[in-house]
């Protein structure tokens, strides 16, 4: 574990969501690797619908019809098809080394300070749905892995979309609560700031929660902590 990813290792996880504090949750000592890890997991799961869903069933119906008849054996349908899953593969691994390039190039790009990408960071921690999804990608992805290497990671992924995308939409209307519940629901009072600011955009010191550049010490007095599902 890189020493500065603790607070989000633990948050993501989930495994020791007893004992986080929302001071611990600001704490964000590396935002841009951070960021990365998030936008990583956004572009593997881009380039698992991708290869998986787009590109592997178009590539296997053109090598189907463009075979001819004299080469065509028994075994010509598993030969495209795990010509097509390795197609696949390669698109994911596409997907993984686009996700640092990406997140190093925007933000040289916008010129963002390590306090605009705490910005975003912060407001990821409690993105309730987006870490819903990355999690169950992840164990899915691994789960693929496990059995088909990574041509399966991308299966796995895949059905951890279809399963998470079906669930937030239930989730949103209130039929339904993350199998890994957060601990906190909502950010601490004061971060309604936060969350009305566009992607990137700085936030004025005297706008953050006054808790903010104290989270080390002292939580807020009328903190709310929301209860887990």
């Amino acid at each position: 574990m890189p020493v500065g990813l603790e607070e989000w290792f633990n948050n993501f996880t989930q495994m020791n969501y007893a004992t986080l504090t929302h001071e611990q949750l600001a704490k964000i000592p590396k935002p841009l690797l951070e960021l990365g890890i998030h936008v990583t997991c956004k572009t593997a799961e881009a380039a698992a619908v991708i290869g998986g869903l787009i590109i592997h069933p178009i590539y296997r119906f053109y090598l189907h019809k463009t075979l001819p008849d004299e080469k065509r054996t028994n075994n010509s349908s598993k030969i495209i098809r795990m010509a097509c899953r390795k197609l696949q593969a390669r698109v994911l691994f596409a997907g993984l080394a686009l996700g640092p390039l990406l997140t190093v190039g925007y933000a040289k790009a916008r010129r963002l300070t390590d306090d605009e990408l705490r910005d975003r960071c912060y407001r990821l921690r409690f993105n309730r749905n987006q870490l819903y999804v990355d999690r169950m990608s992840i164990a899915f992805g691994f789960v693929g892995w496990y059995y088909l290497r990574w041509a399966g990671c991308v299966d796995g992924i895949n059905i951890a979309l279809g399963l998470t995308t079906v669930h937030n939409v239930i989730d949103k209307i209130g039929g339904s609560y993350p199998i890994l519940a957060d601990k906190y629901q909502h950010p601490p009072e004061g971060d309604e700031l936060w969350k009305k600011k566009p992607v990137g955009a700085g936030i004025a010191a005297s706008e953050k929660p006054d808790w903010w550049n104290s989270r080390t010490t002292h939580p807020p007095q009328n903190e709310q902590q929301s209860t887990t599902r």
